[in-house]
Parts: structure tokens; C-alpha cells; sequence
């Protein structure tokens, strides 16, 4: 047993792994991933707009090799798929030809902090030294909701009103403001989080996003093909 352990462990040392389904990786591959899986990345989204938030960028759909890597990222703090997550964030902003403004993190929950690691305060640091912009202002939650899994959008709304405020960094207020986020899913959380940064006096709010729920499909009506 401790030498299948130990040849494991030489294995993962001298052979390197794909970041995303942990495949043994070719030489070649100069970004981590094994051809299978940089072929697995999702489309671009196109750029969308919320109540308050427009525009709304984000990298991928959260499906395939990037869903790997966003939870292989929040899985280890540190781990190799985090530089990789950052560069692509980086370059959907340069893409996405972002106006300067504060970048701020949608702040995390209180099991996610005791986490010590939260992915999209990591991001926004990320991006502040790519652009040396500023933060602008600084979110925090004022009170802990119940879990949101399984409320539709608008159940998500009710539940996170009041949720969050914001304060300027320094002086005043950005003239415009990119809030960060890692997952997508209703905007619910994004929308809540524009509203306390427009109430501290922001006039303009969007978001930056690695990945987007795939809205569901809609269904047919009664009566048709």
C-alpha cells in the first residue's frame, strides 16, 4: 500500500496533470490543460445587462472545463488553476473594453469567510494591479440570509433585499463602479449589491463574471410543437 502511495506521489511530481480533469498532460501544453479539455471551453457569453448592472461580462457558461476550474479553485486555495482563472478574467476585461472605474468584490458569505478563501475577492485583487484601478468602495453584508439554492430569481430577490452596503474607499464615490463575482446564476446577488453601491453614490454599475449559469430552456406552451 505505501508504495503504490509513494509511486503515486512520484508520478504527480515528475508527470504533469491537466488542471482541469487531472489527465496526464503533454509536454506541449503551455497552458495546463490537456487537448481534450482546452476543447471543452464554453463559448463566450455575450455581454447581458441586469437591474442595475449593465454591462454584465463573463468568460464562459459554467459547463465543461471551466466549471472544473472554478471549482477546483475554490477547492484549493492557492492551487494552479487559480493563475489561470485570473489571466482569462483579465483578458475578457481588456476584450470587453472596460471603462476605469473602482473594482470591488461582491462580498462573501459567512461560511465562505470562515473559509478563509474567497474566489471573487481574489479575482478583484487581481484585476486592481492589472489596471491599478482603485476599489472605490467596499461592500460588506450587514446580515446572513438562508441558503439560496433552489429560489427562482425572484424568490432570490426577496431574500437578499437589504442585504449589503457599500462606502467609499477615499472621498467620493467612483463615477463607475465594476463589481466581481466568480458564478453567475440569477444576478439576484449582483443586483442587490448595485443597489448599495448606487445608494453610497456610485452612477454606474457593472460586472465582471468567470461564468454564467446557462439559463434554462423554455418551455413550449400547451398545444404546440
Amino acid at each position: 500500500m505505501l508504495a503504490v502511495a509513494v509511486r503515486a506521489l512520484v508520478r504527480g511530481l515528475l508527470e504533469p496533470l491537466c488542471l482541469a480533469c487531472e489527465a496526464p498532460l503533454p509536454l506541449e501544453a503551455g497552458d495546463g490543460l490537456c487537448p481534450a479539455c482546452a476543447e471543452a471551453w464554453p463559448p463566450l457569453p455575450p455581454r447581458s445587462r441586469l437591474p442595475g448592472v449593465d454591462p454584465v461580462l463573463a468568460c464562459w457558461d459554467y459547463a465543461g472545463t471551466a466549471r472544473a476550474l472554478v471549482v477546483r479553485a475554490k477547492e484549493e486555495r492557492g492551487g494552479p488553476a487559480l493563475p489561470l482563472l485570473r489571466a482569462r478574467l483579465a483578458r475578457r476585461w481588456l476584450l470587453g473594453g472596460c471603462e476605469p472605474g473602482g473594482i470591488a468584490a461582491v462580498p462573501p458569505s459567512r461560511r465562505r469567510r470562515r473559509a478563509g478563501f474567497h474566489l471573487a475577492e481574489d479575482l478583484a485583487r487581481s484585476l486592481r494591479r492589472a489596471s491599478g484601478w482603485p476599489e472605490g468602495c467596499r461592500l460588506r453584508r450587514l446580515v446572513e440570509r438562508p441558503d439560496q439554492a433552489g429560489l427562482d430569481g425572484r424568490a432570490r430577490r426577496r431574500n437578499l433585499a437589504g442585504t449589503f452596503r457599500a462606502r467609499p474607499r477615499r472621498g467620493e464615490p467612483p463615477d463607475r463602479l465594476w463589481l466581481v463575482d466568480d458564478v453567475l446564476t440569477t444576478g439576484a446577488t449582483l443586483a442587490e449589491a448595485a443597489r448599495a453601491a448606487r445608494a453610497a453614490g456610485v452612477r454606474r454599475v457593472g460586472a465582471l463574471c468567470l461564468c454564467r449559469v446557462p439559463a434554462p430552456p423554455a418551455r413550449e406552451r400547451p398545444g404546440r410543437a
